[in-house]
C-alpha cells in the first residue's frame, strides 16, 4: 500500500516539476519526510526544514504567542469549566494556563524551541474541554495497534517513557515497510524532541519522549485495551475490589489486587523496571476506576497515580521500585519503598490543594520489586499543618 500511494505522489509532485517556472516559493509538509515518498528528480532539490532551529516554530503556537493571543479568551473559559464542573471553583488563570500547556505544549523538533498543538488548544478553548482534540484526526489507534502487532503484541516494546539515541536519518527516513517503532511514532507526533547531544566529528544524537498529556491519554487509551486483556478477568470484580479495599483502607487486599495484574503478566510482556510497572498500572487503572491526570496546583510535582470518586473522595499513589538483588530480602526491600512512597506523599503534600473533609483524602504507598512482587498501604492524608 505504502508503494502504491507513493506512486500517486510522484504523480502529483512531477506535475509540479512541469510547473517549474510558474512557482516562486514550494513548501511541502506531511506525516512522512519527503524522503520516503522518492520525490522526481528536479524537484528533489528541496531543503529539509524538520530539524533546522530557525523554522522550529513555525508549527504551532509558542506559550509566548499563546499568552498574548488567547488572554482576552482565557478569563470567559475559565468561567465556563467552572460552571461545567471541569475545573475547580478554586482554581485561577493561572492553575488553567498551567492545565492547557500541560495538555497540548511540548511539540519540539530542536530540542529547545515547543510549540502548543493549534488544533487542540482552538477546539480546547471553544468547547471548554480538556480532551483528545488533535490525535482524533488521524487513525492514531490503528497505526500504533500495528506497532504493538509487529512487535510480538507486546505493548511495552512500544510504549516507553523515555527513546534515547537516534540520529536524524533514523528519524526522519525509511523505506516502506522498514519503518522502527520510534521514528513512526515521531513522525506522527506521538514522540517528540527531548534532547540533542552534539559530538566532535559525529552526527547529533536525539533523545525522544511523550510530548504532553493529550498524547499520552491518547496512547494509554490504545494500549489499556491490550493490557486489560492481559490483566484482569472481570472488569466489574475487579472495579468493585479495588474501590471497597480503597474505601476500607484494606492494605492487604490491595496488594492482593495489584499483585494479581503484575502476576497476570507472560513472560514475553514483562520487562523489570519502574515504568513498565507504572505503564501497566495506569493501563488497569483506567478501566477500574475514576482516574485522572492531577491539575498540577503548584510547584510540588504530581503522584504516579491519581483518583477521584464520587463524594469528593480524592486518592494518590506513589510508586517506587527497586529490583534489589538475588540476596536481598525483599520484604525489608518492599516495606522501604512503601516508606518511601508514602514519605514523598506527605513531603509534596500531593494532595494539600483538595477539600478537607474527614476521611476523604487517601495516600496508597505502593513498593514494588523484582518480578512484580509488590506491597500496598493505603492510609488517610493528614495536611501538614496537623501533623506533629
Amino acid at each position: 500500500m505504502a508503494l502504491k500511494f507513493r506512486d500517486v505522489l510522484n504523480g502529483f509532485y512531477s506535475s509540479l516539476k512541469g510547473s517549474d517556472k510558474y512557482l516562486r516559493f514550494v513548501f511541502v509538509t506531511g506525516v512522512i519526510r519527503y524522503a520516503l515518498i522518492g520525490l522526481p528528480a528536479g524537484l528533489s532539490q528541496l531543503e529539509d526544514l524538520t530539524f533546522d532551529e530557525k523554522y522550529a516554530d513555525i508549527c504551532g503556537f509558542t506559550p509566548e504567542e499563546f499568552d498574548r493571543c488567547f488572554e482576552e479568551h482565557l478569563p470567559v473559559v475559565l468561567k465556563s469549566m467552572k460552571h461545567k464542573g471541569r475545573l475547580r471553583e478554586d482554581q485561577t488563570l493561572s492553575d488553567l494556563r498551567t492545565d492547557v500547556l500541560s495538555w497540548y505544549d511540548g511539540f519540539s523538533w530542536y530540542g529547545e524551541t515547543r510549540v502548543l498543538s493549534h488544533y487542540s488548544i482552538l477546539n480546547c478553548l471553544k468547547k471548554s474541554i480538556f480532551d483528545n482534540c488533535w490525535v482524533k484526526t488521524y487513525p492514531s489507534a490503528g497505526f500504533l495497534r500495528t506497532l504493538i502487532a509487529e512487535n510480538d503484541g507486546d505493548p511495552t516494546a512500544v510504549m516507553q517513557d523515555k527513546y534515547d539515541s537516534y540520529s536524524q536519518t533514523v528519524l526522519g527516513s525509511a523505506e516502506a515497510g522498514e519503518l522502527t517503532p520510534a521514528a513512526g511514532l515521531f513522525q506522527t507526533g506521538c514522540l517528540t524532541t527531548d534532547t540533542i547531544t552534539a559530538k566532535p566529528n559525529a552526527p547529533e544524537v536525539y533523545s525522544l519522549k511523550i510530548p504532553n498529556w493529550e498524547i499520552e491519554y491518547n496512547n494509554y487509551n490504545i494500549f489499556s485495551d491490550t493490557l486489560f486483556s492481559l490483566l484482569c478477568r472481570t472488569s466489574t470484580a475487579a472495579k468493585d475490589s479495588s474501590e471497597s479495599a480503597l474505601m476500607d483502607r484494606d492494605s492487604v487486599r490491595m496488594t492482593d489486587l495489584i499483585g494479581s495484574v503484575f502476576a497476570s503478566l507472560t513472560a514475553v510482556h514483562h520487562r523489570d523496571d519502574e515504568s513498565f510497572y507504572r505503564s501497566v498500572l495506569f493501563g488497569f487503572c483506567l478501566r477500574v476506576g475514576n482516574l485522572v491526570f492531577p491539575e498540577t496546583p503548584g510547584a510540588v510535582g504530581t503522584p504516579d497515580l491519581f483518583f477521584y470518586y464520587p463524594g469528593e473522595v480524592y486518592a494518590a499513589l506513589e510508586l517506587k521500585y527497586d529490583k534489589g538483588t538475588e540476596s536481598s530480602d525483599q520484604e525489608a526491600l518492599l516495606k522501604k519503598q512503601v516508606l518511601k512512597a508514602i514519605y514523598a506523599i506527605d513531603t509534596k503534600d500531593y494532595l494539600s490543594p483538595y477539600p478537607d473533609k474527614a476521611g476523604q483524602l487517601i495516600k496508597i504507598g505502593l513498593g514494588v520489586t523484582c518480578r512484580g512482587k509488590c506491597l500496598a498501604v493505603i492510609q488517610d492524608f493528614v495536611r501538614k499543618k496537623d501533623r506533629q
